[in-house]
């Protein structure tokens, strides 16, 4: 699952970076159900420099259940001091690339994360063969709380099952605030990705979407015998 908050303009963030907090509370709690329900949560190393997220499931209700957190880095710029791994919660795993430095990798093996290291897709890890790895290890279930960049990478390699969006009724507009979902906008409304099976609510004062994207024309439809073992998002 892809899950974002955002304004009814599809913004996620301001110019500045300000995201906190786009919905209500009640939708945070959403969210917080939402991270307890799954195997484990993904960021992009962009969501952790700019929120600093714990990434834990807290307020549930639900004793000791926590999700394995996920920040795919490539070059292991994640600052000693992120919250993600300085608090309590489930395993951290690095997800990175043989471009990142050995001695990184130890000093964050050192601060109790596992380190996994991926092949590279122009210049970042490859989404497709990390969750291909998590589906070897036994994660079935992945709850991407990324950025534009990795929201857009993982739409268009067609790796997402379900998307659930959380939409507060204000707009903030302008070029420089932050989008739900990077890199350059198709030229024909063909090549737009369509969603279906939509689901609309209400929670607290903001609205929750949920819908199936349609696999991208770009992506093979054919399925190889390592997509059945893939971990969807």
């Amino acid at each position: 699952m892809m899950k974002a908050a955002m304004t009814i303009d599809g913004k996620i963030a301001t110019a500045g970076g300000e995201s906190k907090w786009i919905t209500g509370e009640e939708a945070r709690r959403d969210v917080h159900r939402l991270r307890s329900a799954v195997d484990a949560v993904m960021v992009g190393i962009e969501t952790v420099l700019h929120d600093d997220p714990e990434l834990t499931a807290r307020g549930t209700g639900v004793a000791g259940r926590q999700p394995l957190r996920i920040v795919v880095d490539s070059t292991l710029r994640i600052p000693s001091s992120a919250r993600v791994l300085a608090s309590r919660g489930g395993q951290v795993l690095m997800a990175t690339t043989a471009r990142s430095s050995k001695d990184r990798m130890d000093d964050l093996r050192g601060q109790g994360a596992t380190v996994l290291v991926l092949p590279g897709e122009d210049g970042h890890v490859s989404l497709r063969e990390c969750l291909e790895e998590l589906g070897r290890q036994g994660v079935t279930s992945v709850l991407l709380e990324g950025g534009p960049t990795i929201h857009a990478s993982a739409l268009k390699a067609g790796l997402v099952d379900r998307v659930i969006l959380y939409m507060a009724p204000r707009f903030l507009g302008g070029q420089d605030s932050r989008s739900l979902i990077g890199g350059r906008s198709p030229e024909s409304l063909s090549d737009a990705l369509p969603l279906r099976d939509l689901r609309i609510t209400h929670i607290g004062n903001d609205l929750k979407i949920e819908a199936t994207p349609a696999t991208p024309r770009s992506s093979n439809s054919s399925r190889t015998r390592s997509d059945t073992r893939r971990t969807p998002i």
